[in-house]
């Protein structure tokens, strides 16, 4: 195991803390670790309406200059359920509330910089209600078939890692008939 000896803070912003440790490592020698301070973890819903069609946004993204193809999700607020914050997601970004909403897994976001883990939801029996949703994000709606992710990520014009990631708990643990 690493053994953290010291800790500086390089960055601090309202959205972001970078860190850098000073650490030892199993063989004794010492190196400079740079990791962000853990943050909120976050959720991701796959939202599933009644003809098997599947929500995607696509949402700006400033970094790539691209409008990039996501499911609803965002940050779990201090002291929220996970669960919680994926309706809240949901209705924040995708408009639906679910009725039924099933843990699916959770991931490490970035586990080589961060603990933050990412939440996913299976969400179900969909009614309209909307949040309002965060003053810097704009969204396109669209609801496609299962068929039609799979292409899309095989032709790579799904290329968002959160979407991936999920996409692949969900297709493991709730449409592999061996589970």
């Amino acid at each position: 195991m690493w053994k953290k000896t010291k800790s500086k803070i390089l960055l601090r912003h309202s959205r972001l803390k970078v860190l850098e440790d000073d650490v030892v490592l199993p063989d004794g020698t010492s190196t400079k670790y740079l990791k962000f301070a853990k943050t909120h973890d976050s959720v991701t819903v796959i939202c599933q309406r009644e003809d098997q069609k599947f929500l995607l946004l696509s949402e700006y993204s400033y970094p790539p200059n691209k409008w990039l193809l996501e499911f609803p999700g965002g940050s779990i607020k201090l002291k929220e359920k996970p669960k919680f914050a994926a309706n809240r997601e949901l209705m924040e970004e995708g408009k639906y509330y679910a009725k039924k909403l099933k843990f699916i897994g959770k991931y490490y976001i970035n586990n080589r910089r961060s603990s933050a883990q990412m939440y996913v939801y299976h969400a179900r029996e969909l009614e309209y209600k909307s949040l309002p949703k965060d003053h810097e994000e704009a969204f396109k709606y669209k609801w496609y078939k299962t068929n039609q992710i799979d292409e899309m990520i095989r032709e790579n014009q799904i290329t968002n890692c959160h979407i991936l990631a999920s996409w692949s708990l969900f297709k493991n643990k709730l449409q592999n008939p061996s589970n």
